[in-house]
């Protein structure tokens, strides 16, 4: 193992060990969550060990060190709220995902569907690439982020097989995916958890009457604008190949009886996600659906299912793991208790609560993140809540420098086509543009929308 990688880990249990010790709460519980949470950002950040090894560490410092802690206040507590994250929804939906693109792949269905893409951009690379983005971006206001990440995947483990050999803008592909479905996310109140919450909360409270179409006509256009930044930072720090992407000048062939099995589960797979809001299957269950159908039926073999990217189902595990951490040991509580809200502008009190929702959310749930700041936001007085939730939300939705920060991170981190320093430039860059463009653009639209 190299020295920086031994300092690095040795520096994680250093700090860990502090946080634990030094009484800066009173709550032994919170300290020992912040520790894991410090062990594991170092971990992850500088990589010195193994990303998905990081995430089993967690479920081992939780069970071993934090729970016998919890339980002390809460007998009731369970290990198993440690393990469950490990094979959740998102996790389910993570297998299917990648069972479905191996399906996929294994018939040529992506070639049919990237000759589309390429043939509608005109085929150079840095359009086809937008045309991607844009595409997951506006998939993602109506479906799951990680599903529309799923299916743009998919196409793009094809579409780089075009690109010349060695070029960095196979890097841009696998980012620009996970990175619209974020921001597409943010376009209507189902497109991703932190919406729905922060609605919820102003219904709640009996404050901010916006409806769908309101929060469809606020922030649709300011979700598809970060897409389309998205894509100029992406080229401007990747350089995308001359020439066109080009499918090769024969026809292509036609699909095999097992194709169209194929073709046919993957249009039912997706159509259940889109009308998710109808029948109510979680899309974990409806992502196991070619799991089954494919590996029972011997369209995919046990070699097929062993090479799958096991690891990053444990890496997003740990991560959501740590959520569960943090939320019951009250650390998320502490941290809540020191946000200043007094006597503060509406404008700085935006700018605060969306910083701290953007630290919060890069190495934790953006679930969780939205749960911890939008209660606190409802205990400052005389001011108006609708711009401080949305600035929230949006931050929170905005946060996206780690493979843990959101699971369409994870899911595109596990082709191992993104280097960490590259999301975490690129996730950093995006994340303040964001924050950046609400408060300089879409606040005044707010207003002449007059929503507050």
């Amino acid at each position: 193992m190299k020295a920086g990688k031994v300092a690095a880990i040795l520096l994680g249990v250093l700090a860990s060990v502090a946080v634990a010790l030094v009484p800066w709460t009173p709550e032994l519980s919170a300290r020992v969550a912040a520790a894991i949470l410090v062990l594991s950002v170092v971990l992850w950040v500088s990589e010195a060990i193994p990303l998905y090894v990081t995430g089993l560490l967690i479920l081992v410092l939780e069970v071993v060190w934090l729970s016998p802690i919890i339980r002390e206040a809460k007998p009731a507590f369970k290990d198993s709220a440690f393990f469950s994250p490990y094979f959740s929804d998102i996790i389910a939906l993570f297998l299917g995902g990648m069972i479905l693109a191996e399906g996929i792949s294994r018939y040529n269905l992506d070639t049919l569907l990237t000759r589309q893409v390429i043939k509608l951009a005109g085929g150079r690379p840095r359009m086809v690439l937008l045309a991607l983005m844009l595409t997951i971006g506006f998939i993602s206001m109506w479906i799951s982020n990680t599903a529309a990440t799923a299916l743009g995947v998919i196409l793009v483990h094809s579409l780089t097989r075009k690109l010349p050999e060695n070029s960095r803008f196979v890097t841009a592909f696998y980012l620009g995916i996970p990175f619209a479905a974020n921001f597409g996310g943010i376009g209507t109140p189902v497109g991703t958890p932190p919406n729905a919450i922060g609605l919820g909360f102003l219904h709640k409270a009996g404050v901010g009457d916006i409806s769908f179409v309101d929060w469809l006509i606020a922030l649709g256009p300011f979700s598809l604008l970060l897409v389309f930044i998205t894509w100029i930072v992406l080229i401007l720090l990747f350089k995308a190949p001359e020439g066109k992407l080009e499918m090769g000048d024969g026809k292509a062939e036609p699909i095999s009886r097992s194709g169209i099995v194929v073709l046919v589960v993957f249009l039912l797979t997706a159509t259940l996600w889109l009308t998710s809001g109808l029948h109510k299957i979680p899309d974990g269950i409806v992502a196991l659906v070619p799991a089954i159908i494919f590996l029972g039926f011997g369209l995919l073999n046990v070699k097929d299912f062993k090479g799958i990217s096991w690891d990053v189902l444990f890496l997003v595990g740990g991560g959501m793991s740590l959520s569960v951490a943090l939320s019951q040991s009250g650390l998320g509580n502490v941290i809540a208790s020191v946000i200043p809200t007094g006597n503060i502008s509406l404008p700085l009190l935006m700018l605060l609560f969306a910083l701290i929702g953007l630290a919060m959310a890069n190495v934790m749930s953006h679930t969780v993140s939205a749960n911890i700041i939008l209660p606190l936001i409802f205990l400052v007085q005389g001011v108006e809540y609708l711009p401080l939730v949305l600035s929230s939300v949006i931050a929170v939705s905005s946060a996206m420098v780690l493979p843990i920060s959101t699971p369409p991170n994870a899911l595109a981190y596990s082709s191992g086509k993104i280097p960490l320093k590259y999301m975490i430039l690129t996730g950093g860059i995006m994340g303040l543009i964001s924050i950046t463009i609400f408060f300089v653009i879409f606040l005044p639209w707010l207003r002449i929308l007059k929503l507050f």
